[in-house]
């Protein structure tokens, strides 16, 4: 019989890149293994063609027809973390009707629980220590295997192992999850969608950036690039429609229109860079 517990393996996970970037990635992964992790079918992701419900991370139901609202943090865990579950309960009971029907759906061979009280599980790299005890949530946290983090600013993704536990069953980590360089995929997407040769440009660019000693690029996972050095961001690139907005100090920009404005360009980050180191 259910217990009203949800089911937690601890049993790691291999995955290409670590440590988690984002929220996104974190969810993305949950979902990917929440059977084997939680015992649960997805039925809606706060993602693009996700399904979303009620603007919940993910939404899922168990074998024994128990919905359940999952709710990640990337990093921290806290009390407003648990002021999200609790907004999501409530929605979910007042759109049971419409919700039981996507269930039936998406997971037509589970029947559901006759008066269903959705269970509330929160995930997070670590906890406020307000959080921690409060009743009716399950508290996991995510653990790195093989993964040591260095004193660089932004730790370089590589494969390793991670896991789900309970709190209360390991020692959490007290120090802030350290940022991490994030992958190029959506800003290659972005620059598939512009003139040939102004992709060419960007890419010239980011090229000759990159080589620059102490600059960290950050792509930003959406239409943007970061370029930093001695911790200060010297420029972010926009990618547009039809154009790349270099944007400085001083709310200074430099456009990128055709592979003409590449010179301008250089001049004027090599100056940025310059005026930050």
């Amino acid at each position: 019989m259910n217990n009203g517990q949800i089911r937690v393996s601890s049993e790691p996970c291999d995955l290409a890149r670590l440590p988690f970037d984002s929220e996104s990635r974190l969810q993305r992964f949950v979902k990917e293994h929440a059977d084997d992790l939680l015992g649960i079918q997805i039925v809606g992701v706060a993602e693009r063609n996700g399904g979303m419900i009620s603007r919940i991370d993910l939404f899922g139901v168990d074998r024994f027809g128990k919905p359940w609202i999952v709710e990640c943090k990337h990093d921290l865990v806290d009390t407003r973390a648990i002021s999200q579950l609790r907004r999501y309960h409530a929605a979910v009971l007042a759109r049971w009707p419409d919700i039981e029907k996507i269930i039936a759906v998406k997971c037509g061979s589970i029947k559901l629980q006759e008066h269903p009280q959705p269970g509330l599980v929160t995930i997070g790299y670590r906890y406020d220590q307000s959080v921690a005890a409060v009743e009716g949530i399950t508290c996991l946290a995510y653990q790195y295997h093989e993964i040591e983090f260095t004193d660089d600013k932004l730790q370089k993704p590589r494969p390793g192992r991670v896991s789900l536990h309970r709190i209360e069953d390991i020692l959490l980590p007290t120090e802030r999850h350290p940022r991490v360089l994030k992958k190029k995929d959506e800003t290659l997407k972005r620059l598939a969608a512009l003139d040939s040769s102004l992709a060419a440009a960007f890419r010239n660019i980011d090229r000759e950036l990159n080589r620059l000693p102490g600059v960290e690029a950050t792509y930003g996972g959406k239409n943007f690039v970061r370029y930093r050095c001695a911790a200060t961001v010297f420029a972010t690139a926009v990618i547009g429609a039809d154009a790349v907005e270099w944007r400085l100090k001083e709310d200074q920009v430099v456009t990128l229109r055709t592979a003409a404005d590449v010179s301008k360009t250089l001049s004027a980050l090599r100056g940025a860079y310059q005026q930050a180191g």
